[in-house]
């Protein structure tokens, strides 16, 4: 919700969220097409712990999050933002992971850094990603770059809502949407 409901943190620090409806929309055709084939999804949900214990005052990231950036800046919110437990932390309901399906909570821009993602995947054999995502100049390019570190061959569809990054020299290849739900 943060990132793309209305009343979420980013439409609170003056981010236009409505182009995020098209890609919650495009984002639940290609888990239904996942879903049909058998692919695993893995929905990686940000925020922090309802204590901060994973973002504490010592840590660089404390400085640097700018959802922690806003809360200190705006005492008068009842609770950080991305914080677990809180609608602002909930996933969309429209992509919201069906039984069986993981759901690694992560606190750092990468779904690897600080998470259970790497066993996840390994221990299902998987070698591939396909990585989409909401905002690719944050969580999603962090990701594919670390995923690079770890031996994935990645495909990345570009949905989000600031796609700007220069997707072959970063990955190599990206698909389409039509091309993937083609396949």
């Amino acid at each position: 919700n943060a990132f793309c409901s209305p009343g979420g943190y980013l439409e609170k620090i003056g981010f236009d969220i409505a182009p995020a409806q098209a890609v919650i929309a495009t984002t639940a055709r290609v888990f239904a097409a996942a879903r049909r084939l058998g692919i695993p999804i893995f929905h990686c949900q940000n925020g922090f712990n309802a204590d901060q214990s994973d973002i504490p005052s010592s840590s660089p990231w404390w400085h640097k999050s700018p959802a922690m950036r806003h809360w200190r800046e705006h005492p008068e919110l009842d609770a950080p933002v991305l914080t677990e437990g809180t609608w602002d932390f909930a996933i969309v309901d429209a992509l919201a992971p069906l039984p069986g399906e993981v759901v690694i909570r992560k606190s750092r821009p990468s779904c690897f850094t600080g998470t259970t993602l790497d066993v996840h995947l390994r221990s299902r054999d998987i070698h591939t990603l396909v990585v989409v995502g909401i905002a690719s100049n944050v969580g999603v390019e962090w990701t594919l770059r670390e995923a690079v570190s770890h031996l994935f061959e990645l495909r990345l569809l570009c949905l989000s809502l600031d796609a700007h990054i220069d997707l072959k020299t970063l990955v190599g290849e990206h698909a389409t949407v039509q091309t993937v739900l083609a396949d």
